[in-house]
């Protein structure tokens, strides 16, 4: 199996590093050390997953970028590890071993980085969880039940495991446990429940709502419109468009899906149903102009982000900023999380160059922070011109801006010899500008 990381050392002074770290007097990490430092003087060719492992493997070592991602790993340069996780497992490429306890213990901090790393870490990674009884819960081989981890993140991710390989067994867990859940985990196995790919048993569906207090219950409803047949789906669409034109806003609440309620709020309704039943282009002003009449925009902000709607969220995005509603005390973040590579960046350039020096770059900072959203050329160039707006450059600190650059733009990009000299010269913590742009190449190599 290939490894990713080139010019491999495979010698390596076991006694003298074990002495390094002899003064360690926690018992758990000294094992971990001794298992890690163990693989490191086994350093050989890697095995592909195929079998139950009862004695170490052998894997390779490469040290070049040691350093680097050790570095990274430490001060949780999540865009770095997503990336290479991400790459790795694209490639089916290992982890080499002198970075598995690292990534091993970034996955236990992260649950939601912990599959793609998993992907990536090769037999000697999975041989190494399986000596920690700390980390088993991560293992492929021996899947965990959710409430044999004490530690809700764990619990939530074993759940979602579960969810992925079989959807009714996962909702019959929720059944089973059910006095055990905090009610905010409740809010996320139900909120997960709406994707399901397979139908969901109807019985078990009436078994839940029986269960469940009105809160959770209004989320029970979100699962059982999307569950709904498509015909169902389209006339409920037809019927919310009609009363939106007609300004017969609370006439949405008598749809049939909601007449086991006595009454339903207005503000209820659009946390339920698929915000993209809304925002049909010949309803879409009138409707959202209804929400900010009735101060429900975070209301209806949430239910976007509940259905991982990138073009709704983009959508909402162009509303916002024609309205002058993009702002920092307006949950933007929560909108970026849920786009994709496309949404996020035709609504980073519209905002930028829609708003020009009247921008307020507290909110743009929030809405480019997360991780996953990497830039296109386009982008990069529009926050680097940022500075020709006097009255941007006088109030924010537009470095910040800067150092995203090595880290969100494409590498392989000929936009890198466009990039001023004194915004690479910016970056320098925890690496400079070529060190970042030099290790993401060799990713892609």
């Amino acid at each position: 199996m290939l490894i990713m990381i080139k010019n491999e050392i495979s010698e390596f002074n076991f006694l003298e590093q074990w002495d390094k770290h002899s003064s360690v007097k926690d018992s758990t990490k000294k094992a971990n050390e001794l298992i890690r430092l163990h693989f490191l003087k086994k350093g050989a060719a890697s095995l592909e997953i195929n079998h139950a492992v009862e004695s170490p493997p052998q894997g390779k070592i490469r040290m070049d970028w040691d350093a680097f991602l050790r570095t990274m790993c430490n001060q949780e340069i999540n865009s770095i590890i997503y990336e290479y996780a991400q790459i790795a497992s694209k490639k089916n490429q290992s982890i080499p071993l002198n970075l598995l306890v690292d990534f091993i213990q970034y996955a236990d901090r992260h649950c939601e980085f912990a599959e793609n790393i998993l992907t990536s870490i090769g037999e000697c990674g999975h041989y190494l969880i399986l000596q920690n009884p700390a980390w088993q819960y991560l293992s492929l081989d021996k899947l965990k039940e959710p409430f044999s981890e004490k530690e809700s993140e764990k619990r939530i991710f074993l759940w979602k495991r579960m969810f992925a390989q079989n959807s009714n067994h996962a909702l019959a867990y929720i059944l089973e446990h059910f006095k055990e859940w905090t009610e905010k985990e409740l809010m996320i196995l139900l909120d997960e429940l709406k994707f399901s790919s397979d139908i969901l048993d109807e019985l078990m569906l009436e078994s839940l709502k029986k269960e469940l207090k009105p809160k959770l219950k209004n989320k029970l409803y979100s699962i059982l419109f999307c569950q709904s047949s498509k015909a169902y789906i389209q006339d409920s669409c037809v019927y919310i468009h009609e009363q939106i034109k007609n300004e017969k806003f609370e006439q949405i609440c008598a749809l049939d899906i909601f007449k086991d309620y006595l009454k339903i709020e207005f503000r209820v309704v659009i946390q339920i149903l698929p915000p993209s039943c809304f925002l049909e282009e010949s309803v879409r002003i009138k409707f959202l102009d209804f929400l900010v009449k009735k101060d429900l925009l975070v209301d209806f902000t949430e239910a976007i982000a509940r259905y991982r709607d990138s073009h709704s969220a983009e959508l909402f995005c162009r509303y916002l900023i024609d309205h002058k509603l993009f702002n920092e005390e307006f949950p933007v973040e929560k909108l970026s999380k849920i786009m994709d590579y496309k949404s996020f960046n035709t609504i980073s350039l519209f905002y930028l160059r829609s708003m020009k020096e009247e921008a307020d770059l507290e909110a743009f900072l929030f809405f480019i922070k997360y991780y996953k959203h990497f830039w296109s050329d386009e982008l990069v160039m529009e926050v680097i011109q940022l500075s020709r707006y006097k009255k941007l450059d006088q109030k924010f600190n537009l470095e910040v801006f800067y150092d995203f650059i090595p880290y969100r733009m494409n590498p392989n990009s000929n936009i890198e010899f466009e990039i001023p000299a004194f915004i690479k010269e910016t970056v320098q913590l925890p690496f400079t500008f070529s060190a970042v742009i030099n290790f993401r190449k060799i990713l892609r190599k």
